[in-house]
């Protein structure tokens, strides 16, 4: 079976990577390809952190696939949990599953953040979601900047982490400047207007916002879900891990630790409800009388369980379109086809078939000689930048047998003028040529000279085939006796 991958003329320019020796397969993503390389503590941001006269250096760790050489790698951003009081970015298992993605081709980062904030001050929580939702936007702007170096796709950043950290990551994909809630301008024991959103950590990617992809959600929320606007924006698709008996950060409505004191969120069953509202591609994974971060506190299957569900999830939020084929489904033995498809700017095809034989290939065309009757199959998959490839589209193609035709009754000389009956091995068809009456040929209607019968037919699958033969009519004698038209009539 021939394999055949389709380099576009623009990949070159957008893809700059040998794709002519990658196969269209989908391992990459899927199985741990890769050893890891783990760059530490790299500077991203500077901030002033709760409560401190000091800014505070930001740092994060990033695991890249080594020896991998594909210029545009999304990249998976988590943050720590630990109610935005304690936590740090190397803690358990934030490395594994770091490594677990970057060994299938991913660049995952693990970020600090600023945290602490005064726990009897409902406002003062506000304002440490903020800063900490300023600080992944700055890591986020970090990496948009140096895409180049660690061989990121800026259009593929997604957000993930757990507890605070995703409630943090759920308002950085959200919150915009008009969003902020009015403690970030400054409250009683916290004057400082915390800045804008964008303005704070560095001034990288010109301080502009960087788009999310997706939330990979563990056990986190949102102060208010009315901040997932129905619009293009916030069409960021989302996959939620939260247990429904979570008595931390709330699965529905309610205060973090049930505590009064602290503002409201609403928890991943209203966050999936307003995504679906808004025809958000979302999914809700809610693990039955399951409280907070069982993972850590109960049963470490859980975490398997949250890298089993992301990892196809991620898989299919990266996935090119289906891509269409266009082209002949019925073709006639021994002719050729073109099958094509429309031309992507940041990919390539990969094209399969069983039967026929390979002719050419041009951009996103595709020519088949077929040569043998039956059914086929033409396949094809598009192949984006990240080397995520699409579900395989199948064309079925009939190839129909080629009729074998001819017909007897018709001498190669005649001297007479009586009408010859023919008669095709194929009923069905047509005769033509001077002095053709239906199914037979006249030597009188015709006159003496060479002459050439052509009987056409054309079978149920639209496949024509034709045969000729000639006869010399020579110098005609009448013979009124034995000129019978009675055997001439058509088919």
């Amino acid at each position: 079976m021939h394999r055949l991958i389709i380099l576009l003329s623009a990949t070159l320019i957008f893809c700059n990577t040998l794709y002519s020796q990658l196969p269209c397969l989908g391992d990459r993503y899927n199985d741990p390809l890769f050893t890891v390389t783990e760059l530490d503590d790299v500077y991203y941001a500077t901030a002033r952190p709760y409560a401190s006269l000091f800014d505070q250096d930001l740092e994060m760790d990033i695991y890249l696939p080594a020896n991998d050489t594909l210029s545009k790698r999304p990249v998976i951003i988590w943050a720590f949990g630990g109610a935005f009081l304690i936590g740090f970015k190397e803690q358990d298992p934030i490395p594994d599953y770091c490594r677990y993605f970057a060994e299938r081709g991913y660049v995952t980062v693990s970020i600090e953040y600023r945290i602490n904030f005064n726990t009897l001050d409902g406002n003062s929580a506000e304002r440490a979601v903020y800063r900490a939702a300023q600080d992944i936007r700055a890591a986020q702007r970090f990496l948009a900047d140096n895409a180049s170096t660690y061989n990121i796709d800026i259009n593929s950043m997604f957000l993930t982490g757990s507890s605070a950290g995703c409630v943090a990551g759920i308002h950085t994909a959200y919150m915009e400047e008009p969003e902020r809630p009015a403690s970030t301008y400054g409250i009683t024991l916290e004057p400082s207007d915390l800045g804008c959103i964008d303005c704070v950590g560095n001034s990288n990617y010109g301080n502009q916002r960087v788009p999310v992809r997706g939330l990979i959600n563990h056990w986190g929320a949102i102060g208010d879900t009315v901040w997932i606007e129905n619009t293009a924006r916030d069409n960021i698709p989302m996959i939620s891990f939260h247990g429904t008996a979570d008595d931390i950060v709330p699965f529905g409505t309610g205060q973090p630790f049930n505590l009064p004191i602290w503002p409201t969120l609403q928890g991943s069953q209203d966050i999936h409800t307003r995504l679906t509202n808004n025809g958000v591609e979302n999914t809700l994974v809610a693990w039955d009388g399951i409280g907070h971060e069982p993972e850590l506190l109960e049963d470490i299957a859980y975490l398997d369980s949250m890298i089993i569900g992301a990892q196809p999830w991620l898989y299919e939020i990266m996935q090119p379109d289906l891509p269409a084929i266009n082209g002949a489904i019925d073709v006639c033995e021994g002719n050729s086809a073109i099958y094509t498809t429309s031309i992507e700017q940041d990919g390539f095809y990969c094209w399969d078939r069983d039967g026929g034989n390979f002719l050419s290939e041009n951009d996103n065309s595709y020519e088949i000689f077929w040569d043998t009757p039956g059914t086929y199959e033409v396949r094809l998959n598009t192949v984006n930048c990240s080397l995520f490839v699409s579900e395989e589209n199948t064309l079925t193609v009939t190839v129909h047998p080629q009729p074998n035709v001819n017909f007897s009754g018709l001498p190669s000389v005649i001297t007479n003028s009586i009408p010859v009956t023919l008669s095709p091995n194929t009923p069905g068809g047509t005769f033509s040529g001077t002095g053709i009456i239906f199914n037979a040929f006249s030597p009188a209607l015709a006159g003496p000279g060479l002459h050439t019968i052509t009987y056409s037919y054309t079978n149920s699958g639209g496949c024509s085939s034709t045969y000729s033969q000639d006869v010399l009519v020579g110098s005609l004698s009448y013979n009124f006796v034995n000129y019978n038209l009675g055997t001439i009539s058509p088919e």
